[in-house]
């Protein structure tokens, strides 16, 4: 008797630059990540929690901010193979 083997992957979540913001940040910065194991051919649904650090990035004078804007979020196993949303901070 044989069974399909699980395999590993990693759902990733990133931030994308806001283009109101004051500093430039990275194009594509990773935020967090959450490792599995899902059987082949299966599908699971995979929460990942963004608080307000994940929204902010560091100012020229080094300090944490959040600024209003619209940021993208995005997910996926592969960062060329993500699904996105916006979020208005205000």
């Amino acid at each position: 008797m044989s069974s399909t083997p699980a395999s590993a992957t990693a759902t990733k979540s990133y931030r994308s630059t806001s283009v109101t913001w004051s500093a430039q940040c990275l194009v594509l910065e990773l935020k967090a990540f959450r490792r599995l194991t899902v059987a082949a051919g299966a599908s699971t649904t995979v929460r990942i929690e963004l608080g307000r650090d994940a929204l902010a990035f560091s100012d020229v004078a080094m300090q944490w901010m959040l600024e209003p804007g619209t940021v993208v979020i995005s997910a996926g196993n592969s960062s060329n193979l993500l699904k996105s949303g916006k979020l208005v901070v205000s």
